[in-house]
């Protein structure tokens, strides 16, 4: 086996090879536990993870590629640069091997990942641009090792491929949108649930990722042939040449940057009523999630005396105009959370939920929402009233059965919130009424409202 092995990967050192394996492994591993999450993974979540997670190794894969260049590399004693395999066949067989040995260990890992959310998901089919994108951006990286080790010389070379690959992993992510098209990485866990692919900019993006990997294989094989700088000053022109029309199509796309990101105008969705017209909505990936957060709900609401419509909905599922923030209109209140945690257990996401719906009941949202006369700076009073709803918005949770997550900002004021825990249900209920009009101007006071 190992002789058979020998034949079939020569010229490339097994050293390369085995660790650009163990590179494969680590870039779906991320992908593989969060496939095994209490949550059911989505075909997105599991995509995102694989195109993003595995960025920090996919740098090492570009150094590997980059020093399994080095048998045909100009300093090279292990292949005569001027022999003929030392060019297209030496090329071709390098990266197809090395190439190979990296989409190895990603199938075992990644590809077992991507078994289980055909598995488990609970909605939706697989986006196959974004998919092939994944794989075309993983052969760019040994593409652009690999250039980098047959043109930079030895002893710079792994150096200088460490350094470009660091150069593709960051600009994306500190330039943003107009290098997304073309982009290796985007440094951005995205999309997210409630968003989709555009068809025409992803197939796109695979297309050039796939032309860039195509065009600096062909490059490698001509410097290969020539390394050692025999033949004509207009070999090494047309050489470069070749990279134009991709150049070319890179700089069309960065020039015209096209969103390759759209909502999705109709969600899947999933809601469960709360009581008479109040309702919690999720994303049908989320669906287990919508029962218990409208129970949550309904205690939160019967313990503060709340009369009016409360509408809880996932932001992925949430239109442009209820996404801005929490809103009241008419009495209704309309608040809108996040549930983009797939790490996080079951309790703590409900937690976390059960706590923002009691902030905004309490009016935590109110004094977010107040204009600051003196630029960034929060007044005294609004700073007493945030401290006033969090010890109500943290009796509330505990009424409900779920354990208070306090925001950053507007921590409970303890004195309030022991003072609020002695009061019986219809207690609180008549405390809270009596001061219905303080929590909706941010006026409560921790210490003049104390029961």
């Amino acid at each position: 086996m190992s002789g058979w092995l020998a034949r079939h990967t020569q010229p490339t050192r097994p050293w390369v090879l085995w660790g650009l394996f163990g590179l494969g492994l680590l870039c779906g591993m991320n992908a593989l536990i969060d496939a095994f999450a209490w949550l059911p993974p989505t075909w997105t979540s599991t995509i995102v993870s694989l195109r993003e997670d595995g960025s920090p190794w996919v740098l090492a894969a570009a150094v590997l590629a980059a020093a399994g260049a080095d048998v045909v590399s100009g300093g090279s004693v292990m292949v005569a640069p001027w022999v003929a395999r030392a060019g297209w066949p030496a090329t071709l067989r390098q990266v197809g091997t090395m190439a190979a040995a990296l989409f190895s260990g990603l199938a075992l890992t990644g590809g077992v990942g991507l078994v289980v959310t055909a598995i488990r998901t609970e909605v939706g089919a697989p986006n196959w641009a974004m998919l092939l994108g994944v794989g075309a951006a993983m052969a760019s990286w040994i593409a652009v090792g690999y250039v980098v080790g047959v043109t930079v010389p030895r002893g710079w070379n792994l150096l200088v491929a460490l350094l470009a690959a660091g150069v593709l992993w960051v600009t994306p992510a500190m330039v943003g949108p107009p290098l997304q098209a073309v982009a290796l990485v985007w440094g951005l866990d995205w999309p997210a649930l409630g968003d989709r692919f555009r068809p025409v900019p992803a197939w796109f993006r695979v297309l050039f990722l796939a032309a860039l990997s195509g065009g600096f294989v062909v490059v490698a094989a001509r410097i290969g042939r020539r390394v050692r700088g025999v033949g004509a000053i207009g070999y090494k022109v047309t050489t470069a040449l070749i990279m134009l029309p991709v150049v070319a199509l890179g700089a069309y796309a960065v020039a015209r940057q096209p969103a390759l990101i759209e909502r999705d105008q109709k969600p899947p969705t999933v809601c469960a009523e709360v009581r008479d017209e109040s309702r919690v909505c999720v994303h049908q990936a989320h669906r287990r999630l919508a029962e218990p957060l409208a129970a949550a709900t309904a205690h939160i609401l019967d313990a503060a005396g709340h009369e009016g419509a409360v509408h809880v909905i996932e932001r992925a599922v949430a239109t442009d105009a209820q996404a801005d923030r929490p809103s009241r209109v008419r009495g209704e209140i309309t608040i809108v959370f996040d549930l983009q945690a797939p790490q996080a257990s079951r309790e703590a996401l409900l937690d976390e939920n059960a706590s923002a719906v009691a902030r905004v009941i309490a009016g935590s949202s109110v004094c977010q929402a107040l204009p600051r006369p003196h630029g960034n700076e929060t007044p005294l009073e609004i700073w007493r009233s945030r401290h006033a709803t969090g010890a109500l918005a943290a009796i509330l949770v505990a009424r409900s059965g779920r354990t208070y997550v306090p925001d950053g900002d507007d921590p409970a004021e303890h004195r309030l919130f022991v003072e609020l825990g002695k009061l019986d249900h219809d207690a609180l209920r008549a405390w809270v009424g009596a001061h219905r009009a303080q929590i909706e101007t941010c006026t409560l006071d921790a210490d003049a409202d104390t029961p």
